[in-house]
């Protein structure tokens, strides 16, 4: 399914959330955000295109002081992405390692 079915509550939540969001990666279609914490972690949160009526959003490390291979995968209906998207940045603000 196209991201257009999830884009207004991506852009809306981006915005009210200071985030700035990539639309592709390598010439494909993406949707994703980075997020530095305070601990100097930089996160990389992925939103996957829906797929019948759920969206996978997968969390990752890139940067930070201890480079163990952090992940965290969610997958939700979509008209949830706007809560677990609240939740994810929660997350990664006090760093997955807590």
């Amino acid at each position: 399914m196209p991201y257009s079915e999830v884009d207004n509550a991506i852009e809306a939540w981006a915005n009210k959330n200071g985030l700035h969001l990539f639309h592709e990666w390598n010439g494909k279609e993406n949707r994703f955000f980075y997020h530095t914490n305070a601990l100097g972690e930089c996160y990389q949160i992925v939103i996957n295109p829906p797929d019948d009526g759920k969206v996978k959003v997968d969390v990752w490390i890139i940067e930070g002081n201890d480079l163990v291979d952090y992940h965290l995968a969610l997958s939700v209906p979509s008209t949830g992405l706007h809560n677990v998207l609240s939740n994810v940045l929660k997350i990664v603000k006090v760093g997955m390692k807590q």
